[in-house]
């Protein structure tokens, strides 16, 4: 035999050495290549259901209720952005007008406001 047809021997002895042992490992474990594993569990899930001796269980959640998530219900709004402007003291918007108070504010303000929201971004996120 030649060196390369050794060489090829050898691959050939490894690659079935692998497969055999490939093969030992998914008979243990009980793997089938047929089906993927997640498939094959949701039909056993399917299965046991529809099985007459199923009963349904409670199901019970592991999140915790927190005074956050109220919070933040209470500051969703729901509804045209038109119905929740404040009305402007202001003598120089017009109340049919469609454009929004603040967009008529001075610089000055606006920037200062901005500040403020992004100090308060800030710490919440920073602090958590």
């Amino acid at each position: 035999m030649t060196p390369a047809e050794q060489n090829q021997a050898r691959m050939q002895l490894a690659i079935e050495k692998a497969k055999a042992a490939d093969e030992a490992i998914r008979q243990r474990h009980g793997i089938d290549d047929d089906e993927p594993a997640d498939t094959k569990k949701r039909q056993q899930d399917i299965r046991d259901i529809e099985n007459e001796g199923f009963s349904q269980q409670t199901f019970s959640s592991n999140r915790s209720t927190s005074t956050k998530k109220k919070d933040k219900a209470s500051e969703l709004a729901f509804g045209t952005s038109l119905d929740y402007v404040k009305k402007s003291n202001n003598a120089s918007v017009d109340s049919d007008s469609i454009m929004h108070p603040r967009l008529s504010e001075d610089e000055s303000i606006r920037k200062m406001r901005w500040h403020e929201k992004l100090k308060k971004l800030r710490t919440k996120f920073s602090g958590s």
